[in-house]
C-alpha cells in the first residue's frame, strides 16, 4: 500500500506565513533588549543571560525564515507537479477527442 501525501495549499501558505511572521516578530523584538543593566553583584550574570536569550532569538528568527522558504519551495514544487499532471490530462483529452 502506497503512502499518500495530502497537502492543502491554503494550509501550506498559512504555515509559510506563520514562519515569516515569527521571524519578523523576533527580529523586531531585538530593539527591546536593554542597553545596560544595574544588577549589583549579579550584573554580569544578568547580562550573560540576556545575551544568550538575544542570540537564541536571533537563531530562531533565522530558522523561521528558512522554514518559510522551505515551505514555499515545497508548495511551489508540488503545485508545479500538479499543474504538469493536469496539463498532461488536458493534452490527452484533446488527442482523444
Amino acid at each position: 500500500m502506497a503512502n499518500e501525501l495530502k497537502i492543502d495549499y491554503d494550509d501550506a501558505e498559512d504555515i509559510k506565513n506563520n514562519f515569516y511572521t515569527a521571524r519578523d516578530d523576533l527580529e523586531s523584538d531585538e530593539k527591546g533588549f536593554p542597553k545596560s543593566v544595574d544588577g549589583g553583584d549579579g550584573t554580569e550574570y544578568i547580562v550573560d543571560m540576556i545575551t544568550k536569550i538575544a542570540e537564541d532569538a536571533g537563531d530562531i528568527a533565522i530558522c523561521s525564515g528558512l522554514g518559510g522558504d522551505k515551505m514555499a519551495n515545497a508548495a511551489d514544487k508540488i503545485n508545479g507537479v500538479d499543474e504538469s499532471v493536469a496539463q498532461t490530462f488536458r493534452q490527452m483529452e484533446k488527442e482523444i477527442s
